[in-house]
């Protein structure tokens, strides 16, 4: 199999009959929220589709599955800290006060791959201040602050909760600046109820 953090692929040739005997035991399988494969029991999420292709060739039918593997809190944590990480390289904290720079003459980025990118960087960083009562990393707050203001730039997509959201953003950077974990938390959980908010009114 191969993929990457929890996404797995994998890629098999047999006679139609085998395939059709394995896709029945599979659909059974599926049913219970695991897969079969070599003979090896694996948990699938139940939140991640379950891709299978079928393509005759030379007298076989190729078989492609592709899934996601059931993760731990723990498991689950990682991998999103560790993804952020090579999204965003590992630097240390600026100097206090100083705040996360802008990028200079950057051409406006797409909305929905923006939220998408920050929809990740919070999860990662909510999971190690509430999971793991650690620090997330720097590179991953002062990204995830850069994207809070330019996501306050867009009209018509939350005009009304942005004051009060950037100034959560602010509260949540100073608390990681001075490693305070409880005005961290505070913040994170700020940011949480104003997202659900803010959804529930424009989406």
């Amino acid at each position: 199999m191969s993929g990457s953090q929890n996404e797995k692929k994998k890629k098999m040739s047999m006679p139609a009959g085998e395939a059709a005997d394995m896709l029945r035991v599979m659909a059974e399988e599926l049913e219970k929220g695991r897969i079969s494969i070599d003979e090896e029991g694996i948990q699938v999420a139940f939140d991640a589709p379950v891709k299978i292709s079928l393509k005759s060739k030379d007298d076989k039918l190729v078989v492609k599955i592709q899934f996601k593997l059931c993760m731990t809190g723990d498991d689950e944590r990682t991998a999103l800290v560790v993804e952020a990480k090579q999204r965003h390289g590992s630097r240390g904290p600026r100097k206090k006060g100083t705040g996360p720079k802008k990028a200079a003459g950057k051409k406006t980025e797409n909305y929905k791959t923006l939220k998408k990118r920050m929809s990740k960087d919070f999860n990662a960083i909510a999971k190690c201040c509430r999971d793991e009562e650690t620090l997330p990393d720097a590179s991953l707050v002062e990204q995830f602050c850069r994207d809070s203001k330019q996501m306050c730039t867009y009209k018509g997509k939350g005009d009304a909760f942005y004051d009060a959201y950037l100034k959560a953003v602010e509260s949540f950077y100073r608390g990681f600046l001075a490693t305070d974990l409880e005005a961290i938390h505070f913040a994170v959980d700020s940011l949480k109820r104003m997202k659900k908010e803010c959804h529930h009114k424009y989406k």
